[in-house]
């Protein structure tokens, strides 16, 4: 043991540069491997912290164009919710309601849900709409020129404005979106809901 001390200490003393660039290089050989996990860990959780920003905690969505007259029914529901990994369900009918603005009626993308968790997660709302109430994006609310607390007519029928969330920006273009309670959006209306 002391011969290979000694010869170290030898070949120390005799070559110091070559010794001190051999650590140096295996330093920083050992520092950039670490560099490059920690990099690749944080770039994957990046993408996901900006995909949960997006969409919310949803994974999967299901629906059917009601042209091509498509039926999802209970027992595609329950046979969905079974799959290994559902932790969780929120039924979202989709339509277009014709919203009283300036002077006319347009078609607005409009969206019936319920209170839970998940949805408000998707479509980055806070409060829960009741009867009679309604949520929308700020930039159809700018558009309008409404408020909390201002009245929306929708399909002729009022709706007393609650909440107003921001546009989801990450996606491109920003639809202008009316939120309704799952159980009242569609009174008044004879458009059938385009997804559950």
């Amino acid at each position: 043991m002391k011969t290979i001390f000694a010869t170290s200490m030898r070949f120390l003393r005799a070559n110091p540069f070559i010794t001190l660039s051999s650590i140096l290089s295996v330093c920083l050989s050992i520092s950039l491997v670490l560099t490059m996990m920690m990099f690749a860990m944080n770039a994957k959780q990046s993408v996901k912290d900006e995909v949960t920003e997006m969409f919310g905690t949803m994974d999967l969505s299901v629906g059917y164009d009601t042209a091509d007259n498509g039926v999802i029914d209970q027992d595609f529901l329950d046979r969905l919710t079974a799959m290994e990994g559902v932790k969780e369900t929120s039924n979202v009918l989709i339509t277009q309601l014709a919203l009283s603005s300036f002077g006319g009626e347009a078609p607005t993308y409009s969206l019936g849900v319920g209170t839970d968790e998940l949805v408000k997660s998707r479509y980055h709302f806070k409060k829960e709409v009741g009867e009679g109430e309604i949520i929308i994006n700020e930039s159809l609310a700018n558009a309008l020129g409404v408020g909390v607390g201002d009245d929306l007519t929708v399909e002729g029928k009022t709706f007393s404005l609650i909440e107003t969330f921001k546009d989801n920006t990450g996606t491109g273009v920003v639809p202008d979106i009316l939120i309704l309670s799952h159980d009242a959006s569609w009174v008044g209306t004879s458009k059938p809901p385009m997804c559950w």
